[in-house]
């Protein structure tokens, strides 16, 4: 039995990445993937100390592109700010450690 879109009566040609919801062609919004910032960091981490060779493709290629609905586009947006703004603030304490420590054993010592 073929799958009918959840949006419309058409037949579906794919499922949403995020719901598995069924979508036909003219209801589906392709988009890249969803990575956490826990899974940038471990995934970069791991691949500088593994196969530093690939780490360049690995963070400068373009990802493939996967199926999503119209809500799970707009929950996606909200949650990728949230990802982005935690790395941010991350990537700022290990900054502030790096430069911050130093500056203060030589003002200290």
């Amino acid at each position: 039995m073929a799958m009918t879109c959840t949006a419309c009566d058409a037949t579906a040609s794919t499922t949403c990445t995020v719901c598995k919801s069924a979508l036909c062609a003219t209801h589906v919004q392709m988009g890249q993937p969803f990575i956490s910032a826990r899974q940038l960091v471990t995934t970069t981490a791991t691949t500088a100390l593994r196969a530093p060779g690939v780490l360049a493709d690995l963070l400068f290629n373009e990802l493939d592109m996967v199926p999503y609905c119209a809500s799970c586009r707009e929950e996606l947006a909200a949650k990728r700010t949230g990802e982005q703004l935690k790395f941010l603030i991350g990537l700022l304490l290990v900054l502030a450690v790096v430069i911050g420590l130093p500056a203060y054993l030589m003002l200290v010592g």
